[in-house]
């Protein structure tokens, strides 16, 4: 794993090296150069961020699925209520059965809930950590360029 601030020197440099356009104060640089150490930068990036984005993008995968399953057992629940209230001896066990399984769905998919959104937390607290001190290190890297450079006023 590359340094990310080591990438990111070489883009300052790249940038410092552009050559000045004609009108305006920009810059002309070599934007294949820009865009390949901007790849590498993303392949640098801790293995945290890329967790954290595959678990966003599963979480609502998998409470659907487990909202599909909870859904399915209440059909299964309601279903079996109803082939029992048809015999009439029987109703209020049906009923109690009924209520169990619905809350025992019920109770699974909270359960599914709070572990999908206790996983979601850490990741994104470890992610909140990661994008904090990248942007520490831009901040420095931008202080250098300016104390390097000086700031685009002054020009």
């Amino acid at each position: 794993m590359e340094d990310i601030e080591d990438l990111l020197e070489l883009i300052e440099k790249e940038v410092a090296q552009g050559k000045k356009t004609v009108f305006g104060s920009g810059k002309i640089v070599n934007d294949s150069v820009i865009f390949e150490l901007v790849e590498r930068i993303r392949n640098s990036m801790p293995d945290v961020l890329r967790e954290a984005k595959y678990i966003v993008q599963n979480s609502a995968r998998i409470q659907k699925e487990e909202s599909e399953k909870a859904q399915q057992v209440y059909e299964r629940a309601k279903l079996k209520a109803d082939q029992i209230l048809s015999e009439h001896e029987i109703i209020k066990t049906a009923q109690k059965e009924a209520e169990a399984i619905k809350s025992e769905a019920n109770d699974f998919k909270s359960k599914i809930i709070q572990e999908i959104s206790k996983d979601i937390d850490f990741m994104l607290s470890s992610t909140e950590k990661t994008l904090l001190e990248s942007l520490t290190i831009l901040r420095k890297a931008q202080k250098n360029n300016i104390d390097k450079f000086g700031s685009p006023e002054s020009k």
